[in-house]
């Protein structure tokens, strides 16, 4: 596994995904930064000569506030976040996809035990999923963490690693619902598009149902754009775990048939 992680990180399933939300992110910075640099030019030119340094604390300019306008995309986070979706699946199926399309996948079934293939193979796509956004915020955080002051507190910094969490649990959901997808879908780009309107019809039904009860809470399987909405999420992916990991498993737990369905 760790040989096949190191070919990933070559490929451009991880180079793609990585490069797009690294620059775009990138220019979030930038947007960030020039908006900082413009206030202090203000607060300079009508009310007092400071440094630029004093002038971040005193606007309360820290690591948090810069990985809160990151992850927000500066206010874009609803578009970003299909981007963050289809790059997802881009960088943990495409190889999935390659293999399911010919004859390697037979042979490894058939060479190696079923179910313990199979768990790999699905593992790797959670991991290959979640990376290349981790790594970007990662960077962020830590770009942050050496040029911004400090003073975030404790709790601050516990909700940039929920926040890391969510990316965890959001990219199980969707490889998930990938792999279901998986048994009628070889492309990755048709892939990609009918994996994203699937999740969208599910969570509009699941409003709609749940609206007719209560409307306390808004089950999305899209839990990083409702990072700060902790019981929400836990509910959210339990409900999506259980809608798309149960089939999922049953499409997936016989050999035979899978064998069928990739020859």
């Amino acid at each position: 596994m760790k040989e096949k992680f190191k070919i990933y990180l070559k490929s451009k399933d991880f180079l793609i995904p990585f490069t797009i939300l690294l620059i775009l992110t990138l220019y979030f910075a930038y947007s960030y930064a020039k908006g900082m640099v413009s206030g202090w030019g203000f607060y300079q030119s009508y009310r007092a000569e400071i440094s630029l340094k004093e002038y971040i604390s005193l606007e309360n300019q820290n690591v948090f506030t810069y990985f809160d306008i990151i992850t927000d995309a500066n206010g874009y986070n609803d578009y970003f976040l299909i981007l963050i979706l289809l790059l997802t699946i881009y960088s943990g199926m495409n190889f999935v996809c390659t293999k399911f399309k010919n004859g390697f996948f037979k042979m490894e079934l058939l060479r190696e035990d079923y179910k313990k293939n199979m768990h790999k193979e699905i593992f790797l796509s959670y991991l290959k999923g979640m990376f290349p956004p981790i790594l970007v915020y990662f960077i962020h955080f830590i770009l942050g963490f050496i040029f911004l002051p400090k003073t975030a507190t404790l709790s601050n910094y516990l909700e940039i690693l929920v926040y890391f969490l969510w990316i965890i649990l959001f990219t199980i959901i969707i490889i998930n619902v990938s792999y279901i997808l998986l048994k009628k879908i070889h492309n990755i780009y048709g892939l990609m598009i009918i994996s994203f309107i699937s999740m969208f019809a599910s969570y509009f039904i699941i409003f709609t149902i749940t609206s007719l009860f209560t409307s306390n809470y808004d089950l999305s399987p899209f839990l990083i754009s409702k990072s700060n909405k902790t019981i929400n999420n836990i509910l959210s992916f339990i409900l999506y775990l259980l809608i798309y990991t149960i089939p999922m498993y049953l499409l997936y737990c016989k050999k035979n048939e899978v064998l069928k369905e990739y020859v």
